[in-house]
């Protein structure tokens, strides 16, 4: 009869296993089976061992020969199961972990184990039939992941607000929900982006999203000081350049009114933020030629020392500085206009385009439009003083509504090179810029 029972070699063994003395555990294995060699504990350990340094077929002989002797016992089921499937035996090794699950369902490892697999082979319907009956937070978020898998976008969604709800921290389900809502072209919640915000009142946000020099700073001081909202960087960094809105940084002022400048372009998850708050952004632009000049004029004259396009733009070659331009920033600045533009004909969300030009002919009539836009109170008396006031800010760096610059500094060769970039936006109207 197979001998199934421990003794203190083999303990030691053991030990020494766990400890990764593997060659010391092996001998004591070794030495064991040779004076018990149907030993189904002795069997199951080196066989585990030779796995584990890379003599995976002979390890399953040895445990499948353990089994031989002791089909009841689960846990090296559940082993030669782990082993099977790490080896690449994918249905055999489904089978083994079913078995050893059945055998003892309350047995976390036998449960986790055997969802993985499930996973691997895509058997998402086996795995939501085990995991919808828990409710811990480890198969949630199991679940959430294999609805998604499965093109279950709905059950996924739902079950992500509801893991969320009790788990606001949990960045990998709010990062899933998020990916769920842009496949499903869903609108989020509030809490969907802010979890950690259930059940607060959230102030209104106003976002001015603005091509580099269009005199956006300038727009987002001007409805700050009419309206008394508070300022807000909505990007990391000093100057405003990445690409997503910082969404601690909204959460930090949720309560806050505030206006916020930008120059992130219309990403999806920028669109799921934007959404959330139930803003309406004010995407201000420029002619293409001009916003480039003053640009230059901005890099020539600044010491930033965050902006590494400074730092070697002083190495190019004055007459290169034009070929600088138009593959670096307005490349970029192309992307910006293109992905706002999609966006509202997409009508994710409701837009108003402000002009550089415009607010240099006539800024009175300019804000009051975007006031209304906002269905915020206006008159032209407050706008005077707004103006007034903010054109006296120390270093407010607006341009003094001068256009045309641009056209000048460059030749027809270089204009129909702008040009030519648009050709990789073939739906775009690109003439609000000046193309």
């Amino acid at each position: 009869m197979p001998t199934i029972g421990d003794n203190t070699a083999l303990s030691q063994g053991r030990d020494l296993h766990r400890s990764g003395a593997f060659t010391q555990a092996e001998t004591i294995y070794r030495e064991f089976l040779s004076a018990h060699p149907d030993n189904v504990d002795a069997l199951h350990l080196l066989g585990a061992l030779f796995h584990q340094t890379s003599r995976t077929i002979e390890g399953l002989e040895l445990i499948q020969k353990a089994l031989s002797f002791a089909e009841d016992r689960w846990d090296i089921r559940l082993n030669y199961g782990v082993i099977l499937s790490q080896a690449g035996h994918f249905e055999r090794g489904a089978e083994e972990l079913e078995k050893a699950y059945n055998a003892n369902p309350n047995n976390e490892a036998a449960f986790k184990n055997l969802i993985g697999i499930l996973r691997v082979l895509k058997r998402y319907d086996r795995a939501i039939d085990l995991l919808q009956n828990r409710d811990d937070l480890w198969a949630l978020e199991q679940l959430q992941q294999i609805y998604g898998l499965a093109n279950r976008t709905d059950k996924s969604i739902e079950v992500a607000r509801r893991v969320l709800k009790d788990n606001p921290d949990d960045q990998l389900t709010a990062h899933n929900l998020h990916r769920a809502l842009i496949v499903s072209s869903q609108k989020p919640s509030v809490t969907d982006i802010f979890p950690r915000r259930d059940g607060v009142d959230i102030g209104q946000h106003i976002i001015v999203a603005g091509m580099r020099k269009s005199a956006s700073t300038f727009v987002s001081k001007m409805i700050s000081q009419i309206t008394g909202f508070d300022e807000l960087p909505l990007a990391s960094g000093f100057s405003y350049t990445y690409d997503f809105i910082d969404r601690e940084i909204l959460e930090y002022a949720f309560e806050k009114n505030t206006v916020s400048h930008t120059h992130c372009p219309a990403h999806e998850e920028n669109i799921l933020v934007i959404q959330a708050i139930g803003a309406k952004p004010v995407v201000v632009v420029r002619n293409i030629f001009d916003d480039a000049r003053s640009y230059l004029d901005w890099i020539l004259g600044t010491n930033y020392p965050y902006e590494t396009v400074y730092k070697e733009f002083r190495k190019i070659p004055e007459d290169e500085h034009l070929s600088f331009l138009i593959d670096t920033f307005i490349v970029r600045q192309l992307e910006f206009y293109s992905s706002w533009q999609y966006l509202e004909r997409a009508e994710k969300l409701d837009i108003f385009w402000a002009s550089y030009e415009d607010m240099a002919q006539d800024k009175i009539a300019y804000f009051e439009s975007i006031l209304s836009f906002l269905n915020l109170p206006n008159s032209p008396q407050a706008v005077k003083e707004a103006v007034k006031i903010t054109e006296a800010i120390p270093n407010h760096r607006m341009n003094k509504g001068i256009t045309g610059r641009g056209a000048e500094l460059f030749s027809d060769k270089n204009k129909a090179r702008v040009k030519a970039l648009t050709r990789y936006y073939p739906s775009v109207d690109f003439s609000r810029i000046g193309l």
